[in-house]
């Protein structure tokens, strides 16, 4: 830790704890695009839950991801809905009637 903190004072930077540096390494994966298993792998957490736990706020694709996964679904249902609303009001229509003059 000594050579560390005689590093970061030749260069004029501010010291740290090793876990602001092991937190920065996890933060800057997940931005870099990492997996959160891979984040798991690396970060050497026992399992996933203590990954998502610490991290789980800074993987933005999976909010959009189950945002987007949810809107089709709704779209999807959304159009079944209307084709058995469409369907039921055919098979009750009455019978056409032809209003031409005579």
């Amino acid at each position: 830790m000594a050579r560390a903190r005689k590093a970061w004072e030749d260069h004029g930077i501010e010291p740290a704890s090793l876990p602001v540096f092991r937190h920065t390494y996890g933060t800057l994966m997940i931005a870099a695009g990492e997996t959160p298993k891979a984040v798991q792998t690396y970060m050497g957490h026992s399992s996933i839950t203590i990954t998502f736990d610490r991290y789980g706020h800074l993987f933005p694709a999976a909010e959009e991801d189950s945002a987007a996964a949810l809107q089709t679904y709704l779209d999807a249902t959304k159009a079944e809905q209307d084709a058995a609303e469409d369907a039921a009001a055919a098979s009750n229509a009455p019978a056409s009637v032809d209003r031409t003059p005579s």
